[in-house]
């Protein structure tokens, strides 16, 4: 457990001006860098969490291409005039 508190953070204007110099995305890619490569648990878990999405978004993109490709058939269909209720 990490407790951080206000007595953590710079005070002093030295301080202070040296960390407005530090991007802070560049700060945080290092923390993440850090828990990935010393704690393999949150490795793993984030890994897992990427494959879960990565999964997902595909099922969504195979289910929205089925889709158009129903509604395009559909119109198709009802433009040749072969089934009159296709169109209800």
């Amino acid at each position: 457990k990490h407790d951080l508190s206000n007595e953590m953070c710079a005070s002093s204007d030295e301080e202070k001006a040296y960390m407005k110099k530090v991007p802070y995305a560049s700060v945080v890619g290092s923390i993440m860098y850090a828990v990935r490569c010393t704690r393999l648990d949150v490795a793993f878990a984030q890994n897992l969490t990427t494959i879960a999405m990565h999964a997902t978004q595909s099922e969504y993109m195979a289910a929205s291409e089925a889709a158009m490709e129903a509604a395009w058939i559909r119109k198709f269909v009802g433009d040749l005039g072969v089934m009159p209720s296709i169109n209800k």
